[in-house]
């Protein structure tokens, strides 16, 4: 994607779901967190995480999920930034 000039991917809960053979809002945390795993390991690109409404009823649950959806995104974010910081020596 990268290659045919995308900034950046969005991921889409929608459509995961229906590939999955799943109704929109079918996905639960674990099976997003998945697909965010997989999306941020097969590009370089910053991903956008479509999270639903955090997957929890309380703030405090919400901002639990939401640390657990980071994780993937940063890594893949870690990982651009020594790749980058590798090909660019004044970064």
């Amino acid at each position: 994607m990268a290659r045919a000039g995308f900034k950046a991917l969005a991921s889409t809960s929608a459509g995961a779901a229906w590939a999955l053979g799943l109704a929109d809002g079918g996905m639960d945390l674990e099976a997003v967190l998945d697909h965010l795993r997989f999306l941020c390991s097969v590009t370089d690109l910053p991903v956008n995480a479509d999270f639903e409404e955090g997957f929890a009823e309380s703030a405090e649950g919400v901002g639990i999920n939401v640390a657990r959806c980071i994780e993937p995104v940063s890594q893949a974010c870690r990982s651009r930034t020594a790749r980058a910081r590798a090909s660019i020596p004044w970064i």
